[in-house]
């Protein structure tokens, strides 16, 4: 989606957002082994200079070198709580609704009316014209279902905001052909309004 970035500088916002909102759980997972590899690494290298004997011999008790290392996991243990439940959800949810920024992008800028576009593997879009966030003759073939094909159609779509904030799209006026791939088996849908999340763009289903 390089395209994208050049074309518009709030899906490059996006993008860099998007990374910014990986990094809580990314130290999360890192902190444990850091601090484990770091208290390795320092107790080697108190045994390898001798500094050890020297400190008992000294009168230092063992105490004065576990002392550190257990309040720095405690401090580290604090921390991955304080990010589980409290930094990561938030993160978790501000990283969804910029995936839901970026497609919304690739609907209303990167996309060719006319055009069958392959946003992924088992995701097709078409759109007849796009005029800022409203899109005419929307079409999209969703095979990432094992069990189902979707086919939506609709004559118009447009891009819009929730209360909570994250963008879907809303799609007027149309239809949606299931079909069954165990058996083939079709049925249609026709609906008035129909609300496709934006961050379902981008994922498989599980």
């Amino acid at each position: 989606r390089i395209d994208i970035v050049k074309t518009s500088a709030s899906a490059a916002g996006n993008i860099f957002w998007i990374a910014l909102m990986l990094l809580p759980d990314l130290a999360a997972g890192v902190v444990p082994f850091a601090i484990l590899i770091g208290s390795v690494q320092a107790l080697n290298a108190l045994n390898a200079d001798s500094e050890r004997s020297a400190m008992a011999a000294a009168g230092a008790s063992n105490a004065m070198i576990t002392r550190p290392i257990l309040l720095l996991g405690f401090l580290g243990g604090l921390f991955m709580l304080f990010v589980a439940h409290g930094i990561g959800p938030m993160a978790s949810s501000a990283f969804q609704n910029g995936i839901r920024s970026i497609n919304a992008d690739t609907i209303t800028l990167f996309l060719q009316p006319g055009r069958f576009e392959r946003v992924r593997n088992d995701l097709v879009i078409s759109v007849g014209e796009t005029q800022g966030s409203t899109v005419k003759s929307l079409f999209i073939h969703d095979t990432r279902d094992p069990t189902l094909d979707l086919t939506y159609f609709a004559r118009e779509a447009s891009i819009v905001e929730t209360e909570d904030g994250q963008q879907v799209l809303m799609l007027f006026d149309g239809q949606l052909h299931r079909k069954n791939r165990a058996n083939s088996a079709v049925s249609i849908i026709e609906f008035q309004t129909y609300a496709f999340d934006l961050s379902e763009i981008g994922r498989a289903h599980v």
